[in-house]
């Protein structure tokens, strides 16, 4: 059975179990049991999951015990590992999933529960977890773990077809990548060609620049194409000016063949010597060939073209007549300059689409990432820094791999700013979700601002902060400087179930008294804060409305280490309260209600005095204080001796039946310390009430003539308090004592009990004056002289051996020099009887149950 438990141990790894309730874990539990008790892994008879000779033994296979209806000793099966069993080892019948009726479990396979109740919270965690990765939450909520194991399933599903399509997106990017080099290696040939082309033949391959990346390569298509453009022109027909003889010297000398016409001056073209038939000719001749005629009848005297000649001579038409085949393109040489102007675009378009269209779809890119939280620390405050540590995960629609460089990011709330930080270096994957992990110090630039956007957070309401930069990016080998307009939600970091218990008081001073508590509190919240150092708060009441009494300080609350962890958290806190003519009733109230064991709301504000001026104030907790376990008074005590006849005050002996001066009757009561510090109970004052209206009739016996008695004093019993002689029954020497000191407490979560006596009178109105019994024997009105055997008659009918009191009033506690006045209220404090408070019988008076009449 443990290798089952660590089997499922083993499917989630969640901290802390969520609750679950007590009906579906158990049959949850009993259900997974079951299967796995019939799983695959039990030899021989992997069906029933036992094996075969067990299947009938004659033994318990846990206590060993003897088998068989002769033995009287059934044989019984487990019905979730299936062994052979005694009745003493199965005595539970449990519900299983799946299963009608009630089902035997042995005592082992119980046992385990509680290591199975913590692995179905912890499954039911990852299927939250899941579903916060895949960005859909379900409305299905999960009641047993093997539902909660499909949940995560169909999660995981979800997850496989992101990474599929993740993959595919991969698969376009390198498609498109091997395409880029492919046109890189295309513009590459064509710069070569290009500077064959433009007279660079001649030179050798090797000795060609070779570009290193697609950019380069455009730009030596551009100089290879500029320069075979000059080229050109420099072949290209021009006509110029000559100066007769001196002319023609220059223009031969260059190659240039002067037009001539006498001394005239005339057009010269830009040309080798012509040739006709292999032979070198003259320009005349060659000319003259070429228009069909001799030039003189082209061309005037003044050099200008004749009218109606064969051909116009004109600078076009001379260079289209004397062009050779040289200059003029042939088809091929059509194809290389059509192809050329294609390439040419091409290039141009490939520069566009990488200096303008890339960091454009690129910052269109950025602007649709999203960033989501998964967990944040904040630590170790300083003067205008604090410690950000966080996990988060980003989400692009991008399709290649990027790769973003450090940056300073600037945060801000509501359009201002209040702090910047350094981010890292960031690996964005082109399946769309990357995870980064920020670990930087979070710089505060505007101290009040950051305060104030963190207020709401610890306030139980989430808040968005911005997050603005100018990262450099790098992609496909092109860096690019974007603009980072982000948004990141805090949740809300309010604390849940914020608890201060078991209160204990160190010391005390005139105005100060100083105690101590634990707090717990729950936090669920994505946001951790760590390492705070001791951090103090104030106190304040809170009214009965639920309004926070800011005015009111009562003192503060020190915690040495605080900090707020995900889960349960327990602290221990000190607690200074100062008592001042403001605070004083404040402060009695509270302790008072503390004293009648009552759960009371306080509230904390703070951090206050603290070293970070960003974390001054910005949050407002309410707290739930317990007070002491079943009350400061703990029970009472009533009999003859002490309610009846009573005692003297000044010796402490019981007081004679006629003629009894000073005597003090009452009731014994106790009271309990659970501090460790000794508490001294002066003034004490109670007004003891029954929670039941007592109207009734009796009848008193006196000798031979019954007395005939009616009462209605509502639910008062008796006013009772401390005053001197209180000790004399027990020790006449503290006859002026009219105190009680509650010692400490010995050891941790104990506590001392003290009993004394309070001396019981009639509260106000209680009593009508009259005497019931003569003077010497008993001053009182026969109301309150029967008031006690009626309250012990009337809750004896209801089957009560006690009567339940309701105790209110004053005591002073004294606590060191510290002294306080409190208020104290206890309903269901027990006060047991002696018989004869039932059974009345005071010399020849008497009455008993039967005689009382209850309306």
């Amino acid at each position: 059975m443990a290798s089952q438990n660590e089997s499922v141990r083993r499917l989630v790894g969640i901290e802390r179990p969520a609750p679950i309730a007590e009906e579906n874990l158990l049959t949850s539990v009993l259900s997974t049991r079951s299967r796995l008790g019939s799983g695959a892994n039990s030899e021989p008879d992997a069906e029933a999951g036992i094996d075969a000779s067990e299947a009938d033994g004659d033994r318990c296979s846990l206590c060993e015990a003897k088998l068989g209806k002769r033995r009287l000793n059934p044989r019984h099966h487990c019905r979730l590992c299936n062994r052979c069993v005694c009745g003493a080892c199965s005595p539970t019948s449990v519900p299983i999933y799946g299963q009608a009726g009630l089902h035997r479990a042995c005592n082992a396979c119980l046992s385990g529960l509680g290591d199975t109740a913590d692995v179905s919270g912890r499954v039911s965690r990852l299927h939250r977890k899941l579903q916060s990765l895949t960005g859909k939450d379900s409305e299905r909520q999960a009641k047993f773990p093997s539902e909660a194991l499909e949940l995560c399933e169909q999660s995981v599903g979800v997850l496989e077809q992101e990474l599929d399509e993740g993959k595919l997106a991969k698969a376009r990017s390198d498609r498109l990548y091997a395409e880029t080099r492919s046109a890189e290696v295309s513009c590459r040939q064509l710069a070569w060609r290009l500077r064959c082309v433009g007279g660079e033949t001649g030179r050798p391959t090797a000795d060609l620049p070779q570009p290193a990346s697609l950019g380069q390569a455009v730009a030596l298509c551009e100089t290879a194409t500029k320069a075979l453009e000059d080229a050109q022109r420099k072949r290209r027909f021009s006509w110029g000016r000559g100066d007769s003889a001196e002319g023609q010297q220059r223009w031969s000398s260059d190659a240039r063949v002067p037009l001539r016409s006498g001394d005239t001056q005339a057009y010269s073209i830009f040309t080798p010597r012509p040739s006709l038939g292999g032979r070198s000719v003259g320009t005349d001749e060659a000319l003259a060939s070429s228009i069909g005629g001799p030039l003189s009848e082209a061309v005037s005297e003044s050099g200008t073209p004749r009218e109606g000649s064969p051909t116009a001579l004109r600078p076009e038409s001379t260079a289209r007549c004397l062009g050779c085949s040289r200059f003029r393109l042939s088809k091929p040489g059509k194809w290389i300059a059509g192809t050329t102007s294609c390439l040419a675009v091409i290039a141009c378009l490939a520069v566009a689409v990488c200096f303008w269209l890339v960091p454009l779809y690129a910052q269109r890119t950025m602007d649709g990432t999203s960033i989501m939280l998964l967990s944040a620390a904040i630590s170790q405050p300083g003067n205008d820094s604090v410690l950000l540590m966080a996990q988060t995960s980003m989400s692009s629609s991008c399709i290649i791999s990027s790769h973003v460089h450090g940056f300073n990011a600037t945060l801000g709330v509501g359009g201002r700013n209040f702090g910047w930080a350094i981010f890292p270096d960031i690996e964005m994957s082109a399946d769309g979700r990357t995870f980064v992990t920020l670990n930087s110090t979070l710089h505060i630039t505007e101290s009040k601002l950051f305060a104030e956007a963190m207020a709401p957070l610890l306030q139980g309401k989430a808040i968005r902060w911005s997050i603005t930069g100018k990262p450099k990016v790098t992609a496909a080998g092109l860096s690019m400087g974007l603009v980072l307009r982000q948004s990141l939600e805090l949740p809300a970091t309010a604390l849940e179930e914020v608890t201060g218990a078991d209160v204990d008081i160190v010391d005390g001073s005139a105005t100060e008294l100083h105690a101590t508590a634990d707090t717990v509190f729950f936090s669920s919240s994505l946001l951790e804060i760590k390492a705070l150092g001791s951090t103090t708060f104030a106190l304040h009441p809170v009214a009965a409305d639920g309004t926070v009494e800011m005015g009111m300080d009562l003192g503060r609350v020190v915690m040495p280490d605080f900090q707020v962890s995900r889960g349960y958290n327990r602290r221990k806190a000190s607690f200074f309260l100062r008592k001042s003519s403001d605070t004083e009733s404040h402060l009695s109230e509270f302790m008072g209600r503390w004293a009648s064991g009552l759960t009371q709301t306080v509230a904390i504000r703070g951090p206050v005095d603290s070293v970070s001026p960003f974390l001054e104030n910005i949050t407002v907790q309410l707290v739930s204080m317990a007070g002491i376990a079943e009350g400061m008074m703990t029970s009472a005590y009533i009999s003859k001796a002490h309610s009846l006849r009573g005692h003297e005050a000044a010796s402490g002996k019981e007081c004679p039946l006629i003629g009894a001066k000073d005597c003090l009757r009452g009731s014994v009561v106790s009271a309990q310390n659970v501090l460790h510090h000794a508490v001294e109970l002066v003034d004490a004052s109670f007004d003891v009430d029954v929670p039941d209206t007592l109207s009734y009739k009796t009848v008193m016996h006196e000798l031979f003539f019954p007395r005939e008695i009616s009462c209605n004093k509502s639910t008062r019993i008796a006013r009772m308090r401390t005053v001197p002689g209180m000790w004399s029954y027990m020790d006449p020497t503290r006859v002026q004592d009219s105190f009680a000191i509650l010692p400490p407490a010995q050891m941790p979560g104990q506590k001392s009990l003290t009993s004394f006596f309070l001396s019981a009178e009639p509260q106000p109105g209680q009593s009508d004056g009259e005497q019931c019994i003569a003077a010497g024997i008993d001053p009182m009105d026969c109301c309150f002289t029967t008031i006690l055997s009626a309250a012990a008659c009337f809750y004896r009918r209801k089957d009560l051996s006690l009567i339940p009191l309701v105790m209110s009033g004053n005591v002073t506690l004294l606590v060191g020099s510290f002294q306080l006045e409190i208020k104290v209220r206890q309903e269901g404090v027990p006060l047991t009887y002696a018989e004869e408070i039932a059974e009345f019988q005071v010399g020849a008076l008497r009455m008993s149950c039967s005689d009382f009449v209850f309306d």
